[in-house]
């Protein structure tokens, strides 16, 4: 009878467990999309500060509220940083049977201006509110807190806000967020602060979870990461989470697939199917959480690499290990090097030099097909769309390049003893170690392996094992062509707005050039290596370097060139970019107007009162002879000498500035001649960089701005202040089309006055 009793029991709990949750409303791509679109076209552009995002924080407090929440509320930021504005969280309260609470994020701000943000970051926003509609009718175990953060592409402020001021931190014990939920490929799990990892189990239960959806999507860029976390770049809003010791984890999609911080991140390449993996993906890991309870670990301390099917980790105290092992054995490897190096009578001399200005052509040929195709096409970056084809293209002018090295070897004669090579390739190798260990023991990892493959094929007997070092530079191949390479390529698109001339964009390949040529000489000096002291690498040279290999390669230049010519550069999600830029002066009143773009202004007409141009041409900025006035702003209040001490004045300002149209900008800028402003006093953020004073306002501030704030400044000194208001729209009507490229506007209106203190 006992035992039937405990049965019954146990049967009855596993058939609860089972239909807890099937009652209840499941994630709706359909309603996901639904906000999406609301965000991305209903609201529009949501720069931090704007009206757009402040919009779209009340919006989902308005939807947490409506889904009954206990409390929904607006966090709310008066600055940021720097910067006077008005920004913030939204967050929504559903109580749980624990006070222990498990957040769901994302955030809802866009880049800047003009840019709808379907992707980055309405997309996200959408799943968090459809997951709290979700979550509302389901049972809670657990306290859930769902919150949109703002400001977070300013710094992921919104979300340090949140947790420097959410009165229940110590309550959390589990943060989740979506950033970017709308592209097909890979879905990327960012786990990495430069001092920790999330917890291994929350990255196990997220494969798991998609691979039970049907995703195999979810992929972590091993090398990426390694250099982001190193050098503090792209994040998310679940990191300060975790610099609290919060088990957290963030899921973004679309890094080189979707033109986000571009005016093309609309909503017409958000993909329904794709906020539905995300989606699925997130109330999944809540679903197991709720019901079988939240892990205790709180942080982990590994590499992820995903290889053979899954998932390695990797200690970082095995990663410190294999740099020392690593070390110690390129130093011994160095030291036999020399040791064994006894150049026979009359053999070629090794040169150093020589062999650097041989990598040097390398370098240059792996750019020349790109500079080729820029001169032809007559656009200054062909590989805006088919990056990755022109990575190819790159590869294989690359290849052409060691091919014409072998053919410059014939005529230096360049030494054919191994030791030289191994030499110098071990120096270059530990010398980038002793550098990257600066940084981090995981970026150090890829020279230390580089390091440990030559070492080892000086080490070791036998020349056919001596091929080894040909595969030294590997390592630091994967790290500098990561797999977010396109992102990164297509976000330095932006610096060719301050390029406009022929020597700054020359100073800009030219440190290209060196950082490639400087990465790459361990890797050309350990191939160098291998193939003279390896059998197999003799072979493979007496095959390369001959003369039906070159024109091959030029029979593949030629081919390959001649389809990536036909190869549009720039299509409906890849654009760049075209801003007409206003300025005025109202204490001189002057006026000028340019068109400037990051892109050669190829196809582009411009129509004002009686003004029609035509532009098509590999040129970057113009001017446009359209006459205007802007006076839209007025400056006005007292300045008085509060007291004085020593040698300085202390002044006391009451300033009003106004404007008659809304403005997206304002700058005050605060200074004396000589010496500079001290000892600032103000309720008001400000910066004081350089002895200046300046006070910023974001993003369409109010009308009418009220400021008061002391400073001290010497006596005979002059006191000037230059205000500097920013406007999204133009002075006159201007139309502007082009066959290529996105178009944006700007007007800048100045005023300058020297102020008498009395």
């Amino acid at each position: 009878m006992r035992f039937l009793i405990s049965f019954f029991v146990i049967f009855t709990s596993l058939i609860s467990s089972a239909t807890l949750f099937a009652q209840y409303p499941e994630f709706n791509a359909d309603s996901a999309y639904a906000n999406n679109h609301h965000l991305a076209v209903n609201i529009g552009p949501r720069p931090m500060g704007s009206r757009g995002e402040r919009a779209s924080i009340q919006w989902a407090i308005d939807e947490f509220k409506r889904f009954g929440a206990d409390t929904a509320y607006f966090m709310h930021m008066s600055r940021v940083g720097t910067t006077n504005t008005t920004t913030g969280n939204s967050v929504g309260i559903f109580a749980g049977q624990s006070d222990s609470i498990i957040v769901v994020g994302a955030h809802t701000d866009t880049d800047r201006s003009g840019n709808p943000g379907a992707s980055d970051n309405a997309s996200g926003t959408a799943i968090i509110v459809e997951l709290a509609r979700v979550w509302s009718k389901r049972p809670r175990p657990y306290t859930m807190v769902f919150s949109t953060f703002g400001a977070e592409e300013r710094g992921l402020k919104g979300s340090k806000y949140f947790v420097d001021e959410f009165e229940d931190l110590d309550k959390v014990i589990l943060m989740l967020n979506v950033d970017m939920a709308a592209s097909e490929g890979w879905l990327i799990p960012f786990i990495d602060l430069p001092s920790h990892q999330t917890p291994r189990w929350l990255v196990e239960d997220s494969y798991a979870i998609a691979r039970s959806l049907g995703n195999n999507d979810l992929d972590y860029p091993t090398h990426f990461f390694t250099i982001n976390s190193a050098l503090g770049g792209a994040g998310t809003d679940h990191m300060p989470f975790m610099e609290k010791e919060i088990p957290a984890i963030g899921f973004t999609a679309g890094i080189n697939h979707d033109p986000i911080h571009t005016l093309q991140d609309r909503m017409e390449f958000v993909k329904k199917p794709m906020l539905e993996r995300s989606g699925l993906l997130v109330d999944g890991l809540l679903e197991k959480y709720q019901k079988r309870g939240v892990p205790s670990v709180k942080t982990g301390n590994y590499m992820l690499w995903e290889a053979f099917g899954g998932r390695i980790y990797i200690p970082n105290w095995l990663i410190i290990i294999i740099n020392i092992i690593a070390a110690a054995v390129g130093v011994l490897a160095l030291l036999q090097s020399r040791r064994n190096d006894t150049p026979p009578d009359n053999a070629p001399r090794f040169n150093g030099l020589k062999m650097f200005m041989v990598l040097l052509v390398v370098v240059l040929f792996s750019q020349f097909g790109e500079m080729l195709l820029q001169l032809i096409k007559g656009v200054r970056y062909p590989w805006f769309a088919p990056y990755g084809s022109y990575m190819s293209y790159a590869g294989i002018w690359a290849l052409a390049g060691i091919w014409v090295a072998f053919q410059i070897g014939k005529r230096w004669r360049f030494s054919e003893r191994g030791h030289p090579y191994a030499s110098t390739g071990l120096i270059v190798f530990l010398t980038m170690m002793a550098m990257f260990s600066g940084l981090s023991a995981r970026m150090a990892l890829y020279p230390a392996l580089g390091t440990l493959m030559l070492g080892l094929a000086v080490l070791m007997p036998g020349r056919w094992l001596k091929v080894l070092a040909v595969f030294a530079g590997l390592p630091l191949f994967t790290l500098l062509f990561h797999e977010a390479s396109p992102f990164l390529a297509r976000s330095l698109t932006n610096a060719g707005f301050s390029m406009t001339s022929f020597a700054a964009g020359f100073m800009f390949t030219l440190m290209m050039t060196a950082i490639a040529w400087l990465w790459f000489a361990g890797a050309f000096f350990s191939v160098g290596y291998g193939l003279v002291a390896s059998t197999p690498g003799k072979a493979f040279m007496d095959v390369f370097k001959s003369r039906w290999t070159g024109v091959g390669l030029l029979a593949v230049i030629i081919i390959y060139g001649a389809y990536l010519y036909g190869v549009p550069s720039f299509d409906a999600k890849w654009k760049p970019e075209v801003r007409i830029q206003a300025d005025y002066d109202t204490g001189t009143g002057q006026s000028s107007m340019t068109v400037a773009g990051n892109e050669y202004l190829r196809d582009l007409t411009i129509r004002s009162n009686n003004l029609l141009r035509n532009i098509d041409d590999t040129i970057l900025q113009d001017s446009l002879a359209i006459p205007f006035e802007a006076r839209w702003m007025a400056v006005d209040g007292v300045q008085a000498v509060e007291k004085s001490q020593d040698d300085n004045h202390t002044v006391a300002a009451n300033w009003q500035v106004s404007t008659t149209r809304p403005w997206y900008s304002l700058t005050v800028n605060v200074s004396s001649d000589p010496a500079g402003v001290e000892d600032v006093f103000t309720s008001l953020a400000y910066s004081s960089a350089d002895n200046n004073l300046q006070l910023t306002w974001e993003a369409e501030p109010a009308d009418i701005i009220e400021m008061e704030v002391r400073f001290a400044i010497p006596q005979d000194a002059k006191l000037i202040r230059t205000v500097t208001a920013t406007y999204l729209e133009l002075p006159v009507p201007v139309e502007a089309e082009s066959g290529i490229a996105a178009i944006t506007h700007r007007t800048t209106v100045t005023q300058t006055d020297t102020l008498v203190v009395r």
